[in-house]
C-alpha cells in the first residue's frame, strides 16, 4: 500500500511539473509574441512618421518657394520702381 502511495505522489508530481513547464512555455511564447508585435508597431509607426515628415517637408518647401518667389517679385518691383523714379529725376 505504501508503494502505491509513492507511485501516486510521483505521478502527481510529474503531472504538476508538466503543467508548470507547459505554463512557463506558454508564458514565454506570449512574451515573445508581445515583443514581436511591439517591434512591428514601432516599425509601422516609423514608416508613418517618415511619410508624415516627407509630406510636411514637401509642403514647407513649396510654401518657402512660393514665399521666395513673391519676395523676389516684390524686391524686383521695388528696385524697378526706384530705378524708374531715379531715371525720371535725372
Amino acid at each position: 500500500m505504501l508503494i502505491s502511495l509513492f507511485k501516486a505522489l510521483d505521478a502527481a508530481a510529474k503531472a504538476v511539473k508538466g503543467a508548470f513547464d507547459e505554463a512557463q512555455k506558454q508564458l514565454a511564447d506570449a512574451r515573445e509574441a508581445v515583443i514581436r508585435e511591439k517591434e512591428n508597431c514601432k516599425r509601422k509607426m516609423a514608416l508613418k512618421c517618415d511619410n508624415c515628415k516627407k509630406l510636411k517637408c514637401a509642403q514647407a518647401e513649396k510654401n518657402c518657394k512660393g514665399f521666395l518667389d513673391k519676395a523676389g517679385k516684390w524686391i524686383g518691383g521695388a528696385v524697378n520702381s526706384a530705378g524708374k523714379t531715379y531715371y525720371s529725376l535725372t
